[in-house]
């Protein structure tokens, strides 16, 4: 079990959960308790909407399975008409060549993602109990973190010389508000784009709104190729039906992702981050690189910290 997967989930329990047991101390709840009270909760909550979500979801899952063969004949036939279309036209024989080799490698890549999906459908055990273990052992050490982060600041500090414990202090302080900001915002954001994105499927006549919403939302997590390619399942799926209900797919992406960017992300994140979208593209680059999709998720706090880390080291203002 990868070790980024249980520090993704505790960080993100801690940063979700912590400003409300935060008031529940102060209602006279000692921590520990106000912990497990959430964790009751939280896991209640969840086992309730599983059960009653699991029959849609693996209705949705058994529809996607056996429609997987005929989508992507659909597919093909939709991009037969546009070889078609493209082999009649008037364009330069260059141009012709090359929109042909894309397309057909759009539609290589298309069949074997079907492929993949459709032999995978029945082999995702394994990976669920991977998601189970990791967020066990990520809700483990969440509550130690919360009910004895103090501590563990302390004793992180005693090494340090007393005349720059202030500064590392401080260092700290602001590290734990940028992931918080991040990581809490983050996924306010992806609630809201997620419910807006199913919404908007459903409304155009996309099939199965709800995952597609659902995929949508947590792929946004990722910034900028994040909402590319929460986009490509919906839009996969309705090429697949014609290519209106494609467009429309499509234009619904873009105008959740239009209404995030304007309103939604700027309200809730604002630019606390601080960070050149070019050195945000680098970094999720890089993550992706070494963490896989983990990588991209992390990528954003960790430069965010990386920039603060050279402002107090080199005084930069």
């Amino acid at each position: 079990m990868k070790i980024v997967y249980p520090v993704l989930s505790a960080l993100f329990i801690v940063y979700i959960i912590r400003p409300v047991v935060r008031k529940m101390e102060r209602k006279g709840i000692r921590t520990g308790h106000a912990i497990l009270i959430l964790y009751a909760f939280i896991l209640l909550t969840l086992a309730a909407v599983i059960l009653y979500a699991i029959p849609g979801i693996r209705k949705s899952l058994a529809e996607i399975t056996q429609l997987l063969p005929s989508l992507v004949g659909n597919y093909k036939q939709q991009v037969d008409g546009i070889f078609d279309g493209i082999q009649g036209s008037t364009w330069p024989q260059e141009i012709k060549d090359m929109l042909l080799s894309e397309l057909g490698s759009l539609t290589a890549a298309v069949t074997r993602m079907a492929s993949g999906l459709l032999s995978r459908s029945f082999g995702s055990l394994p990976g669920i109990l991977t998601f189970v273990l990791s967020l066990l052992v990520g809700m483990v050490t969440a509550f130690y973190l919360i009910r004895d982060g103090r501590q563990i600041l302390h004793s992180l500090l005693k090494p340090v010389p007393v005349k720059y414990r202030h500064r590392v202090l401080r260092f700290f302080r602001d590290m734990d508000s940028i992931c918080s900001s991040f990581i809490s915002g983050q996924f306010l954001v992806a609630l809201m784009v997620g419910i807006l994105e199913g919404l908007g499927l459903w409304l155009a006549g996309v099939r199965f709104p709800a995952m597609m919403g659902l995929i949508g939302g947590l792929s946004n997590i990722i910034p900028y190729f994040g909402p590319f390619i929460g986009a490509l399942p919906a839009t996969a799926i309705s090429l697949a039906e014609s290519v209106p209900l494609a467009l429309k797919a499509a234009a619904v992406f873009v105008l959740v992702q239009q209404a995030d960017n304007a309103f939604i992300t700027p309200k809730i994140i604002g630019k606390r981050l601080g960070l050149h979208p070019l050195v945000t593209i680098f970094a999720v680059l890089t993550g992706a690189q070494f963490f896989g999709i983990p990588g991209m998720v992390i990528a954003v706090p960790a430069a965010a910290i990386g920039k603060h880390l050279l402002k107090q080291i080199f005084g930069l203002s």
